[in-house]
This record gives C-alpha cells, structure tokens and sequence, in this order.
C-alpha cells in the first residue's frame, strides 16, 4: 500500500474532528463576551478540542463494532446493547479527559481548586448529550456504509455465479451433444426430432428471459420441465423423472435456476453412468420457516467417490450470497451410488399481484 494513500487516509480521518473545534467555539467566544481575552479565547477554543478530538479513536472503535453488529443480518437486537455499553464507557472514559485537562488548563467551568471527584459529574453530564449524537451519528454512517459495500459485493457475487450458470448451462459441448442427438433423431423418428427442437428452443428462451435473483418455485420448475424434457427425449427409457411438490411451496421463492443445475447435475453423474433406466426424484415441501428442496438420482458405485462440480459450487455461492448462514446445501453419495442433493432455504413468498 503506497504511504501518500494511507497518509491520505489518516489526513481524511483526523480532518473533520479537528475542524470541528474552529467549527463551534466562534460562536461560544461571541456568546460568552470572551473576544477581547485571549486566554479565554484559547481555552474555550482547548475546551472544544478536548471534546472533538479524542473521537479519533473513538471514531475506529465504533467502526469496529460497527461492523461487527452488521456481520449477521438482521442485525440483532443485543448489538444495540453493544452500543449502548460502548457509548456509556466513552462517555466516562471522556469525561476522564475533561476532567484533566480542566485541572492541568482549561477552568473553563471555574473549577480552581475544586477536586476531580466534583468536577467528573459535571463534565460527564455535559458530554453525554454530545457523546450519544456523536455516537449515533459516526455508528449510522458506518453501519450504512458497510451494510452498502456488502449489497454491492452481494449483487457482483450474484451476478458473476448467474453468469457461470449461464455459462455452464450453454457451453458449446451442451448445445452440441443436444443438436447432434436431434440431428440423429431427424432420420430415425421425425416427431421426435420435431418435439426436441421445440424443447430446445423453449429451453433457451427461458435462460434468455431470467430476470431478478429469486421467482417463485412455480416459475422454476417451468423451465425445469422443458430441460427434463428435452433429455427425455435424447434419453428415451433411461430417464424417469418423478416429482413431488406440494402445493403451498409452489409460491415460494427460491433463486433462479436453483433447481436445474442440480438436475443436470443428476443426470450427468446418474443416468449416464447406467446402462438401464434410471429415477431422479424431486421433492419440495414447507418445514416450519424453511423451503426444503430434494433430489435423489440413481448412479453407479463407480461415481461413489464423486466430487461435487462447478454446478453444485455455482449453487452453494448464490445460497450464500442470498441468505447467508440461513441456507444449506449437502451433498452425500451412499455406497450404492445414489445420490441425494438437499437444500434447506428460509420460506419467503411471493407477493400476489
């Protein structure tokens, strides 16, 4: 990091609190009758600056809680506690400086020969007030700006794990190995053929029209449906696709395109490692607060040792950039070779129009 950046930095940190003197003590000067007494005038102004200037540090520790109390979303309600707690010790802890620098210089509040144990009450009831707007103030602003750095970076992880998606779902060997099969399909059944370009055509419209980061489950498994059916038809017999969704779950959101890639997921590492048919389950229902979502397929005990690839990673990033720690994915192959997706989201619903 070059030094004239972080000095730059520090200069943009400790400016303002040092402006803020010369900002409020004019007025407390005219106020008070002390422009023609130099001393006072400069110890008013050391008053001031005995106020503003230790929220340098000050400053860093709100930030630090500040994004600590942000880390979780929603913020919980013990993090406001955290403030309050904070707040009060600063508040002591400045009122401490007052009090020195009172006795050592300042006598702004008449205090010679007054002890400290007399004038600590006064000086604490007078910076509490301009602690707790302070406070509030430098908090808001941090928490605001690390709640919008962290949208920010929330909507490119989104946007570049959407992208991926797109990407991993329109990659040229895809669109080759469904052409190529249709092409196969044209001299051997015609109709065929015909139903798997319209399901090819219908799959690649919808990817074109996602629009948003999450839709209903209703909206998800339509384009579901036209991927499971464009491999029926390049599949035949091998492929048997069983659903279960209940009802009341059809309106829950779920991110766009969750579903597919873990079909597909399914189908390259289950179906076609089989000779036979072979079943791919899903299962949605409501438990409690959450959505949970299931896929079972069939494999063979040779992908047993199978690692979860790009469309799982795909997946598990936009869980996380959406709901955070209140989402899960797990992913386990049992000694047969069936597999069993399961992702476990917060129940949220779609508004109706």
């Amino acid at each position: 990091m070059p030094l004239s950046s972080r000095g730059a930095r520090v200069a943009l940190w400790i400016a303002p609190w040092a402006l803020l003197p010369l900002f409020f003590a004019p007025g407390t000067i005219l106020l008070s009758g002390a422009s023609g007494h130099r001393d006072l005038m400069i110890r008013i102004l050391g008053h001031y600056g005995v106020t503003f200037l230790p929220w340098i540090a000050f400053s860093r520790v709100v930030q630090l809680l500040a994004q600590a109390t942000t880390r979780r979303l929603p913020i919980a309600k013990s993090a406001w506690v955290v403030h309050v707690v904070a707040w009060a010790i600063l508040c002591v802890i400045h009122a401490a400086l007052l009090v020195a620098a009172e006795i050592l210089w300042l006598h702004v509040y008449d205090s010679v020969g007054t002890s400290a144990t007399v004038i600590f009450p006064r000086a604490l009831l007078n910076i509490a007030p301009t602690d707790a707007m302070t406070y509030a103030a430098v908090a808001s602003a941090f928490i605001g700006w690390d709640l919008l750095r962290r949208y920010q970076e929330r909507e490119l992880r989104l946007t570049e794990s959407r992208l991926n998606d797109l990407k991993a779902q329109l990659q040229p060997h895809f669109l080759f190995n469904a052409l190529n099969a249709i092409a196969e399909l044209v001299h051997v059944d015609a109709d065929a053929a015909d139903l798997a370009i319209g399901q090819l055509s219908r799959l690649l419209r919808r990817f074109a029209d996602q629009r948003g980061h999450t839709h209903a489950l209703g909206n998800e498994m339509a384009l579901l449906f036209d991927y499971v059916g464009l491999q029926k038809v390049l599949l035949g017999s091998r492929l048997n696709f069983e659903q279960c969704v209940a009802p009341e779950a059809m309106r829950a959101l779920v991110p766009t395109m969750v579903l597919q890639p873990l079909v597909e997921n399914a189908i390259q590492h289950g179906v076609s490692t089989r000779r036979g048919p072979s079943h791919v389950r899903l299962s949605a229902l409501l438990e409690g607060n959450n959505l949970r979502l299931q896929i079972v397929n069939e494999g063979s005990q040779a992908v047993v040792h199978q690692r979860d690839g790009t469309g799982l990673r795909n997946v598990r990033g936009r869980l996380a950039a959406l709901y955070g720690a209140d989402a899960q994915l797990d992913f386990s192959i049992s000694v047969d070779g069936t597999a069993r997706v399961e992702v476990t989201l917060p129940c949220r619903f779609e508004v109706a129009p």
